[in-house]
């Protein structure tokens, strides 16, 4: 699949360790950067899943990514597409959406999406713009004047993503998007995370979950998670589908070697939890 790796580094996560308690890590060595990749043409950003077992340690790592707490030795940097360089993470600079599509139930859709721009600094007719952008690009127009309870859920999840879009430095964070759904809402939600992706080349996109092949048939980079001897949590492989041809294909679940890498990957989820 022709496409090409630019030298811009857009997340760059580098936990030596993350400890609660002194001299014993819950992660560690965990070194893995998100660069640019643009495909002629085409218009698309990065969408990178952090996939392993339960308990392994995936929303620790979510919640360091996210600027939420701070690793025992080490740093996460993401791109700031204005100072056009790498900066610290911080709480508030990168979107979140959780299972729980966390939204205030007092707002409107548009007070939602209003209040995610001027937490992101849109003000004025900028914020007006971007807000009718995506009320118009997520279907939601002739929804801006109900509130949380009355819309459905997949109405509820394309709007907790707009409102983070609003806020955030062109990162996204997702927690478990496809827990307990059944096919034809996981089928949707990808759907839903491409189209996202495809809104700007700088766009990365962060998946955390234990849905093996949902996530895989998504992503174009996965972080597989694991324990280490020690107990400890660390990315056992960095599997790269671009490189394999295993992305960006609406056919992907059709593909024999894509099977063989769900397969292979559920098998493996025993050994990473560190359980025979």
């Amino acid at each position: 699949m022709k496409h090409e790796v630019k030298d811009t580094v857009l997340l760059d996560v580098n936990v030596e360790s993350f400890e609660y308690q002194e001299g014993v890590p819950i992660l560690k060595n965990i070194h893995e950067q998100v660069r640019n990749i643009v495909r002629p043409e085409v218009e698309q950003g990065q969408i990178v899943a952090i996939l392993g077992p339960s308990g392994i340690g995936k929303s620790t790592l979510f919640e360091i990514i996210a600027g939420l707490r701070t690793p025992t030795k080490g740093m996460v940097q993401t791109y700031d597409t204005v100072l056009k360089t790498l900066v610290p993470v911080r709480a508030g600079l990168v979107g979140m959406v959780y299972q729980s599509y966390e939204l205030f139930p007092f707002l409107t859709v548009r007070g939602q999406l209003e209040l995610g721009a001027s937490k992101g600094g849109l003000q004025g007719s900028t914020a007006k713009e971007r807000v009718d952008f995506y009320l118009e690009h997520f279907k939601l127009r002739e929804h801006s004047r109900k509130y949380p309870n009355q819309l459905s859920g997949g109405q509820r999840q394309r709007l907790a993503i707009a409102q983070q879009l609003l806020c955030s430095n062109m990162l996204l964070l997702m927690d478990e998007p496809f827990s307990g759904l059944d096919p034809i809402i996981k089928n949707s939600i990808c759907e839903l995370i491409a189209d996202v992706a495809q809104l700007d080349e700088l766009m990365t996109i962060l998946i955390v979950s234990h849905d093996i092949e949902p996530t895989l048939s998504i992503a174009d980079t996965v972080w597989l998670m694991g324990k280490t001897a020690d107990g400890s949590a660390t990315i056992v492989e960095n599997i790269n589908l671009l490189e394999r041809g295993l992305c960006w294909r609406e056919d992907i679940r059709e593909d024999k070697t894509f099977r063989e890498l769900v397969f292979d990957v559920t098998k493996r989820f025993g050994e990473l939890n560190g359980k025979n």
